[in-house]
């Protein structure tokens, strides 16, 4: 069973990334970069809610503060460098 899920989420992560990317590139004519950067932060956030609405436990049953924590760092992050990307291709001419 394992075996069959790992490239399942390898097919499905590389298909979401391409839809998102050419549904943003189609955005750009009729939205300035950082909207569409914002868009695409925020329905990728609502897609992780909707699928893992549980808060983390830790072994205790307390919930990882520590864990969220380092999940929003990492959010941010991934959203920062996708605005950023997004905003210097609108710089670029091409």
């Amino acid at each position: 069973m394992k075996s069959r899920v790992a490239p399942a989420l390898l097919l499905g992560s590389g298909f979401s990334q391409y839809i998102g990317a050419s549904l943003a590139v189609g955005l750009f004519a009729s939205a300035p970069a950082a909207a569409v950067g914002w868009a695409r932060i925020l329905v990728g956030a609502t897609i992780l809610l909707l699928w893992r609405h549980r808060m983390p436990r830790t072994a205790f049953g307390t919930i990882d503060w520590r864990g969220l924590g380092q999940a929003a760092l990492f959010g941010l992050t991934l959203g920062g460098m996708n605005l950023a990307f997004y905003v210097a291709i609108d710089h670029i001419a091409m």
